[in-house]
């Protein structure tokens, strides 16, 4: 530990200029000494208590918020569990009015393959007349249509055949 002497503005690598002057015997000194480290190890041990405080003080302000949180819960657990029941019902309800939905869906789609079918059968029936009539008229349309030409014919050919000399072939109709 080098020392200057405040009078003379040395420095020494001795003890202080007090000490060996000895102004301040030995073992004062060394009680000196004592104190001064007893007071730093009392500084030091003075902040670390506080930093201690404080962390402790955080946990418990961690603690408190903790606890809220956990009555926050315990809160929550403790609703009434006719909530929870009247939750089920009403879905139980809702389930049980799909269903009945479902049962009149399936009877409409039971009636409308029916009335289908019915539709189908008359329209088969109309287009089977349908069908026999358009044929009775296209043959009446072509027995009076063949009936024309033969007239249309016959009535051109027969002069023709009179004057040739063919009087033998008769009119078919």
């Amino acid at each position: 530990m080098a020392e200057s002497d405040p009078s003379s503005g040395e420095q020494s690598d001795e003890l202080p200029w007090a000490i060996q002057d000895e102004l301040v015997p030995a073992e004062h000194t060394q009680r000196l000494l004592n104190i001064a480290l007893g007071l730093s190890s009392t500084q030091h041990l003075n902040t670390t208590m506080s930093w201690a405080l404080s962390e402790i003080e955080d946990a418990i302000n961690n603690t408190d918020d903790i606890i809220t949180h956990l009555q926050e819960i315990q809160d929550t657990l403790r609703r009434p569990t006719s909530q929870i029941e009247n939750a089920i019902q009403d879905a139980n309800s809702n389930i049980t009015e799909l269903r009945q939905t479902h049962e009149i869906i399936i009877e409409q789609i039971e009636r409308l393959q029916v009335a289908i079918s019915q539709v189908r059968g008359a329209i088969e029936q109309q287009a089977g007349r349908l069908s026999r009539a358009v044929t009775a008229a296209g043959t009446r349309y072509l027995q009076t249509t063949r009936l024309a030409v033969y007239e249309v014919f016959w009535s051109s050919v027969a002069p023709v055949i009179e004057r040739v000399g063919m009087a033998d072939v008769q009119d078919p109709t």
